[in-house]
């Protein structure tokens, strides 16, 4: 029996932590599958005119990266415990292989970017001499390095999400963004170079057009690079935010189940409903106890529920789906606890009245039977002796009636001790 109990008490808990994890592989296969047939129409796209891409869908192919690489790192996860349907398994395959294509695609494009800027530059100063020629290839190749690796640094920044309340990976994305920040600093003195060679470029040429291409390079590379670093802080600021913020709902959520926990305990504990009364005040007292507890704990529970609120309000652009699921549970697990209380007050409530009702009944009936006493002892005080005698038939009724008014007494005095026995 106290297996059975334990099962009904955790099955409600049970059975929201599964329908959270139905939600969060819902979401998976819905992302899978917008991701597969997005990789599908890029690829083919890619194919179909790969020396001339269009600048939009390198942006997006940008964009979509941080995306996709932490889906098939999540799914990699999942599926190693958990095998999945041979659509999804399909789908992960092919994503996984058009991801693969369209990642070469992208590196021959950046490759032929750099050639062509480099030819560009040597036709632009072809009559400057060959190390002039070459000193502006260079600067145009170093130039769209760093322009890419910033670019790549901003994609990171912008599209990679965190899972928010998970502290390892909370921690683990605040060490990325710093390692980020501190190869920004060591690699300061490229960027010191190219503002170096940039100058001395517009020293060496009498071209207005190349001298302003070159300046507009580099104030736009300074810029970028100041941008960059801007938004590695404030996000590494962000998480901190997000660390400090999902640590305090964490330790509020720890106090909070244990007092559920107990809660559900205590309910399980509470015997059958007697129909006594000092068995029914003393539960009543039980139940009562608990609610005044239960009234008592709902202000931690309502700054655990405020601060997941926060969580979800605050950091809505990460993944969340971890602090909906654990406050679904606590929520729900809080709910069928109060639900168990308030069912408890009502069947006390209910087995109360019956008392009360069983009460007034029972006295209705002694009622009864002091008056059918009553008028037998005016029966027998109005019979004679002589006249009994006389009448044979009268005499027998008359016996009747006083055995029966005889048991009616007898239980009267049964009845009267189960009163006693009620504690009435």
């Amino acid at each position: 029996m106290k297996e059975s109990y334990e099962v009904s008490r955790d099955l409600p808990e049970w059975q929201l932590e599964m329908e959270g994890l139905l939600r969060d592989l819902e979401r998976l296969q819905g992302q899978l599958a917008d991701l597969s047939a997005w990789a599908a129409r890029t690829r083919t796209r890619l194919e179909s005119s790969p020396e001339e891409l269009e600048p939009k869908l390198v942006e997006e192919v940008q964009a979509k990266e941080p995306e996709v690489e932490s889906l098939l790192d999540r799914a990699n996860q999942l599926y190693k415990d958990n095998p999945p349907s041979q659509s999804d398994k399909e789908k992960h395959a092919q994503l996984t292989e058009d991801w693969s294509v369209i990642l070469e695609l992208m590196r021959q494009h950046r490759e032929r970017m750099a050639l062509l800027a480099a030819r560009i530059s040597q036709q632009t100063l072809l009559g400057s001499g060959q190390a002039e020629s070459a000193a502006l290839a260079q600067f145009h190749k170093s130039w769209a390095e760093l322009t890419d690796w910033l670019s790549m640094l901003d994609n990171m920044v912008q599209n990679k999400r965190v899972v928010v309340a998970d502290l390892d990976d909370i921690n683990s994305n605040i060490q990325g963004l710093k390692a980020s920040l501190q190869e920004m600093e060591q690699r300061r003195p490229l960027l010191e170079k190219q503002v170096t060679a940039a100058q001395n470029l517009k020293n060496k040429t009498s071209n207005q057009e190349t001298r302003n291409a070159i300046t507009d390079r580099i104030e736009r590379l300074q810029a970028h690079w100041e941008d960059s670093q801007t938004k590695l802080s404030d996000r590494t600021a962000q998480l901190h935010n997000m660390l400090k913020d999902s640590t305090d709902w964490l330790e509020s959520r720890r106090k909070v189940e244990p007092l559920i926990k107990e809660a559900n305990e205590r309910m399980d504990a509470m015997t059958e409903i007697t129909y006594t009364v000092e068995a029914l005040k003393k539960q009543n007292t039980e139940l009562k106890g608990l609610a005044k507890d239960l009234s008592a704990w709902w202000g931690q529970v309502e700054q655990c529920n405020s601060q997941a609120d926060g969580l979800l309000r605050q950091y809505s652009n990460d993944d969340t789906h971890l602090v909906r699921h654990l406050h679904d549970t606590i929520n729900g697990s809080w709910t069928h606890v109060s639900k168990r209380v308030s069912e408890r007050e009502g069947a006390l409530e209910g087995a109360l009245r019956l008392l009360q009702q069983f009460y007034l009944d029972l006295e209705k009936f002694l009622n009864w039977l002091t008056e059918a006493e009553t008028t037998c002892n005016v029966l027998v005080d109005a019979t004679s002796q002589e006249r009994l005698q006389e009448q044979p038939h009268a005499a027998k009724n008359l016996l009747a009636q006083w055995k029966s008014v005889e048991k009616s007494s007898t239980f009267r005095k049964k009845a009267a001790d189960v009163r006693r026995l009620l504690g009435h």
